[in-house]
């Protein structure tokens, strides 16, 4: 609750381990809060908020479109993100659960970040589509790539063993670094290659507040599939 006049109804969504805040704001009326990075980042605060990887805001689409909500993400942080594929799936259920989605079953578009989105609802499966479309890509050396996919991902493969790997302080170090200045910090992937096209992956996002390894990463994991096909020479094939 921000104050007696304006009172902002809060829902938890978690979806693959990751826990995020849900605000529906199709009407406008919390306009201000959305713009307020201090209090969104309480909000994600584990001590002195609800406590979440970030914030999944709901909003009418423009009138002219065929979309039935727009899904604004905003990070731990406070700030204003871009992408978020697990975020986009709490979205949807809540979509389903606020009677936005009425046919269920049936695919249906919302508009994200990277435009204009399918998902379907069946049980209690949510499938939806993510853009794979690269921005940018830049390979260091044999196994580290940056790629945007609409977020910004650091992709490291590794041989020795993923597990034995500390990904909280290894993603500290790699994404605070001087060529990452000009954008809010990358999500950190770990990735092992165990067989031909079998890939096991971590992730890390420092501006998920609680520098906590994550449970999953969809967009990391596009990432990590595109550095992948680079690092075969896979990539448009």
């Amino acid at each position: 609750m921000v104050n007696d006049q304006n009172k902002m109804e809060l829902h938890k969504y978690r979806t693959h381990g990751n826990d995020y805040i849900v605000i529906d704001n199709r009407t406008g009326a919390h306009d201000d809060q959305m713009l307020d990075t201090f209090l969104k980042s309480i909000l994600c605060n584990r001590l002195f908020g609800f406590g979440a990887i970030g914030i999944v805001e709901i909003r009418t689409p423009p009138s002219d479109s065929t979309e039935l909500f727009e899904m604004v993400y905003h990070l731990g942080t406070g700030v204003k993100g871009r992408a978020c594929g697990t975020g986009a799936r709490c979205s949807i259920a809540y979509a389903q659960d606020a009677g936005i989605v009425e046919r269920k079953g049936r695919v249906f578009n919302y508009l994200a970040f990277d435009g204009n989105m399918q998902a379907r609802i069946k049980g209690s499966q949510v499938t939806q589509t993510m853009s794979n479309d690269c921005r940018l890509l830049k390979r260091y050396d044999e196994n580290s790539f940056f790629v945007d996919v609409a977020w910004w991902v650091h992709v490291r493969f590794v041989e020795d063993g993923i597990a034995s790997h500390d990904i909280v302080a290894e993603g500290l170090a790699e994404t605070d670094t001087a060529k990452y200045s000009h954008i809010p910090a990358p999500t950190y992937i770990l990735a092992e290659i165990v067989a031909p096209r079998v890939v096991k992956m971590r992730s890390f996002d420092r501006t998920a507040k609680d520098y906590e390894e994550m449970y999953a990463c969809g967009t990391g994991g596009i990432a990590m599939c595109i550095s992948y096909l680079h690092k075969h020479n896979l990539y448009g094939t």
